[in-house]
């Protein structure tokens, strides 16, 4: 017999078939399928129990799969009235289950349980419950997004209001003290709050004021009330996270197949009913609500369906309006690291005049204030009892023994997980204790460590102790070819990939070694030239010439290296192809230009030209995302986050030399635009033009720097980049890629032509010569 709220088979089709809300709250004018879909569920404001006659359908009967991503349906009752769809399902006996754990399925054993407790006790116990039951969904509005139900303002908006009540109600029930303090930070987040649409999802769960009813209940509802209102809470977010796995089952399959939908539905509700009841568990046992808040998120791990839009959203939030300090901030929170009450405090009392400046001011305020503690927490810092911190995934166990040998025979001392964490200890305050003592963090880049909550935590917390590189707390090494995220793409490792252990030693000293003085331009032009990626060369018939740095674009082949070349060609056809009319036309020229790259030189490309138009892509598409994200549209958006994370993976293929030099060598941004930037190179690609025409170059370098010149022109408006101009600062940005990648170049040319008579005798390569010296000359101008 089936339970009341269960949807099965064509039941489910028909509510998830419904066509997007509008703006104004009304179901739009819907044709077809979604038209017999609405006057359906308009028939049927509660799911039919198994044994109702089916519907009756007039003409062609809708067929049951369906290509289409599952569209978001508008109905002004909840899909599961009441929040009792998972609270009658019975997926668990309440109370105890063997072993004495505690087995919760329901909002009403929820409720029972929580009054069971004295009432000061419950109120305190129930608002850390359904803190975390918040955190668990927090990330699932971009489910919205895609699917164009508010516009991308909104849900800036919309998450600031969300992680910042978050932050305040996990600060209440750490803090109790700060009360008064965080009820009126609270009220005034509420009230910006007010502004917001509801966003009301298929399941009837209005995520705005789910979160301000869960910040209400924990700052001002009386303790007689709390429990009916926490435990709607709780089974209100569960009702969400369904709709949001079930949304990402169909999106992964592209088919519409109910029951896999509904398996996803179901899988989601059994797994935050179980993180609850852990909760719960973790309480029954004796600890206090503040002890929760060192606990991972969810106990086995991030269920599949929640990573990937919590993934999702980080792209589709603007990332110059700092939103990573959000995001570490909510991986810590997912593997149970604990903050200093002075930086729970930042989070969650932003001050209302920042956050009347809109979200990125907020954001902004938030990381200069971090930025402020960690420059005071730095100046009373005692010494590191640990000169190095190995943060690695425990499948990597062997390569960290490796490494932290390497550290200490050279005199250092270490923290790592296999030889100071004793087996029964508390492994998140161990892992704190190392992180707070040690002088830095070296993290081990695998597959694993990106799949790892724990890892990511670890490497969070050094970025976050020094975000613009200066002080070199986080030192990567690449251990096998990774696909790593976005953020880490942007941080320069030290590649072991496919060295001897005699080598991979030698690397790990140079990784920690302390930062080289500062050189002459003499000698970073010549570092340089060493690296330059592409590398200029005269052919077996004198001409000039230009292909990959014979020492350092030699990369590892593996299958990921085979197959990759093919992938991305592929999705830059489909990617192309799919371009709107009115795109900007650096995305359609750098794919053009990566492809013709993959197809020339195969499994041995210039990985310089790649990584500066990967670079260059990345950049327009961010900016696109946080302007007009409806101009490319899901699909093409979807294709180029999978180009940009396979360029990601075969570059960790190939040693990546010159990008340690770039890290060490800053620029100054605010000079390097406009005919600054352009006309060193332009002249050059004139010159060089020339050089072809007579046979004193090759057509390859002729295009080398024809499209150096053209990218000049196409990145010379962007906006600095201030805090990489910092000369501490080891951000590799697009603009220093650019400029010290090209520098880098013109020096090898320049030495080539200097010492070839042959060439430099001629009126072309005389001329060429000295507008490549010219072109030096000016680009060094913007080192500092």
């Amino acid at each position: 017999m089936r339970q009341e709220g269960e949807l099965v088979g064509e039941e489910l089709l028909m509510w998830s078939a419904l066509p997007p809300p509008t703006r104004g709250g009304r179901p739009p004018k819907a044709v077809g399928w979604g038209q017999k879909a609405r006057v359906w569920v308009e028939n049927h404001p509660t799911p039919p129990l198994r044994g109702d006659p089916p519907p009756r359908w007039e003409g062609k009967r809708p067929s049951p799969k369906r290509p289409a991503l599952p569209r978001l349906g508008w109905t002004s009752q909840t899909l599961y009235p009441r929040g009792t769809v998972f609270s009658q399902r019975g997926l668990f006996l309440a109370g105890e289950a063997e072993g004495g754990e505690l087995k919760i399925s329901s909002r009403k054993e929820l409720e029972e349980w929580l009054k069971s407790l004295p009432p000061e006790q419950g109120q305190r116990v129930a608002a850390a419950i359904a803190a975390r039951a918040a955190l668990r969904v927090a990330c699932l509005a971009d489910a919205y997004r895609m699917h164009k139900v508010f516009p991308l303002g909104d849900l800036s908006t919309l998450m600031f209001v969300t992680f910042s009540l978050a932050a305040v109600v996990r600060a209440a029930t750490q803090y109790p003290n700060r009360a008064n303090e965080l009820r009126d930070s609270a009220e005034s987040i509420i009230r910006d709050s007010l502004s917001l649409p509801g966003f009301t999802n298929p399941v009837g769960v209005n995520v705005r004021d789910c979160t301000v009813s869960a910040a209400r209940s924990a700052l001002y509802v009386p303790a007689p009330d709390i429990f009916t209102g926490w435990a709607g809470f709780c089974a209100a977010s569960i009702e969400y996270a369904t709709f949001a796995a079930a949304n990402a089952a169909a999106a992964s399959t592209q088919t519409f197949f109910a029951e896999a939908v509904v398996a996803a539905r179901d899988d989601a509700a059994k797994l935050i009913w179980a993180s609850v009841a852990g909760d719960l568990s973790y309480f029954a046992s004796g600890s206090a609500p503040k002890a929760l808040a060192s606990k991972p998120l969810w106990p086995d791990g991030e269920p599949p369906w929640a990573r990937d839009l919590r993934v999702s959203l980080r792209f589709a939030l603007p990332p110059q309006n700092d939103w990573q300090v959000w995001f570490d901030w909510y991986d810590r929170r997912l593997a149970g690291v604990s903050d200093p009450e002075e930086v729970e405090l930042v989070f969650a009392t932003v001050p209302e005049s920042e956050r009347a400046k809109g979200p990125a001011a907020a954001n902004r305020w938030i990381r200069d204030r971090l930025e402020e503690l960690q420059k005071e927490a730095l100046s009373q810092q005692p010494a590191a009892s640990w000169d190095f911190f190995i943060s690695y995934s425990t499948h990597d166990e062997a390569d960290a023994r490796e490494v932290a040998a390497v550290i200490e025979q050279a005199g250092y001392s270490t923290f790592a997980q296999f030889k100071d964490m004793a087996t029964g200890n508390n492994f998140v305050r161990e892992m704190q204790a190392g992180l707070d003592d040690s002088g830095r963090v070296i993290a081990l880049y695998s597959p694993n460590y990106e799949k790892s909550d724990h890892c990511q935590a670890e490497w969070s917390a050094a970025y976050n102790s020094d975000p613009s590189g200066r002080q070199r707390k986080l030192i990567p090494l690449l251990l096998r070819p990774t696909a790593l995220n976005p953020l880490a793409r942007q941080i320069v490792y030290k590649s072991l990939v496919g060295l001897s252990k005699e080598q991979r030693g030698v690397a790990i000293l140079e990784a920690i070694a302390p930062k080289p003085a500062k050189r002459d331009v003499t000698q970073i032009r010549a570092e340089l030239a060493e690296t330059a990626s592409p590398q200029p060369a005269l052919n077996d018939t004198n001409q000039l010439d230009a292909g990959p740095n014979k020492v350092f674009d030699k990369p590892f082949v593996d299958q990921d290296l085979v197959e990759l070349p093919y992938i991305q060609r592929t999705l830059i056809k489909t990617i192309r192809r799919a371009l709107p009319p009115n795109a900007p036309k650096i995305l359609d020229s750098a794919l053009r230009s990566y492809d013709e790259e993959l197809q020339e030189r195969g499994l041995q490309p210039i990985i310089g030209i790649l990584k500066a138009l990967a670079s260059a892509l990345e950049k327009e598409i961010e900016s696109i995302k946080a302007t007009e994200p409806e101009l490319l549209g899901v699909g093409n958006a979807d294709l180029f986050e999978s180009f940009l994370e396979n360029h990601g993976l075969l570059v960790t293929h190939f040693p990546l030399k010159n990008e340690e030099k770039f890290a060490d060598i800053p620029i100054d941004e605010t000079e390097a635009t406009g005919d600054a930037l352009i006309q060193p190179i332009a002249e050059v690609s004139e010159k060089m033009q020339e050089m072809v025409q007579v046979g004193l170059a090759t057509q390859n370098i002729g295009k080398i720097t024809e499209n150096s010149a053209q990218f000049a022109k196409d990145i010379a408006p962007l906006p600095p980049d201030i805090a990489a101009s910092d000369p501490g600062s080891r951000h590799v940005t697009l603009k220093r890629r650019y400029v010290l990648g090209t520098l880098g170049f013109l020096v090898a040319l320049y030495n080539i032509l200097g010492s070839t008579a042959s060439i430099l005798a001629t009126e072309q390569g005389a001329a060429l010569f000295q507008a490549v010296g010219k072109a030096i000359e000016e680009l060094s101008k913007f080192l500092i």
